[in-house]
């Protein structure tokens, strides 16, 4: 089985999602903890219901699955990956997942797509896409999201300010599947998804 790494925010957790819709069983396909801060976005948020009992409530974040959450086993998934995509991230914040870790770790013939984060005001539209535009060449990523953003500038395809609707989720797959050379969901499979702008249940604030 291929192994299919992903490192990186909710926004890699979202990718990691739909390309297990996408593949299926044939691949193994999971999504790594880069560092304990983000342990919080993972938990399911329990309530006190009128009658005092305790409910779980689905998280967005189980969309996605089989995640990873410890470093070992993080580590050594990352270290059998055949793919790679990840978003850079700086040894301050995780000295195991930092891009420089990672270019070591990994196996000679391991296929890396780096990612940018997103982050766009519609706000202030152009200043925010140029500061990703910054980012994009800085970090010299594979996927340049600020084209697909600007091509579609008329319409508003961020639920917030760095949670992607799932038409910009899907347009960032579709060229992850060019890089790969596998083909991209059916028609109608796209419609279904296409059906709900927020598929992923990503918080809107």
């Amino acid at each position: 089985m291929r192994n299919i790494g992903f490192i990186g925010n909710c926004q890699m957790i979202g990718l990691c999602f739909y390309l297990q819709e996408l593949l299926g069983n044939k691949y193994n396909i999971r999504w790594c903890l880069y560092t304990e801060k983000f342990k919080p976005s993972l938990y399911k948020r329990r309530i006190i219901d009128n009658l005092g009992r305790k409910i779980e409530l689905k998280h967005w974040a189980d969309k996605c699955r089989n995640k990873i959450i410890r470093y070992d086993d993080s580590i050594n998934f990352i270290k059998s990956c055949d793919v790679i995509i990840y978003q850079k991230i700086n040894i301050q914040t995780s000295k195991f997942f930092n891009e420089e870790n990672i270019l070591k770790i990994k196996k000679p013939d391991a296929k890396l797509i780096k990612l940018p984060s997103i982050f766009i005001n519609y706000k202030n539209y152009d200043r925010s896409l140029l500061e990703l535009q910054k980012r994009e060449n800085q970090n010299n990523v594979d996927i340049f999201v600020s084209q697909i953003i600007d091509k579609n500038k008329p319409t508003n395809i961020m639920l917030s300010i760095n949670h992607p609707t799932t038409f910009l989720f899907l347009e960032i797959l579709k060229e992850i599947c060019i890089i790969l050379k596998i083909h991209f969901f059916t028609n109608d499979q796209y419609l279904f998804f296409m059906k709900n702008m927020n598929f992923m249940e990503l918080p809107q604030n």
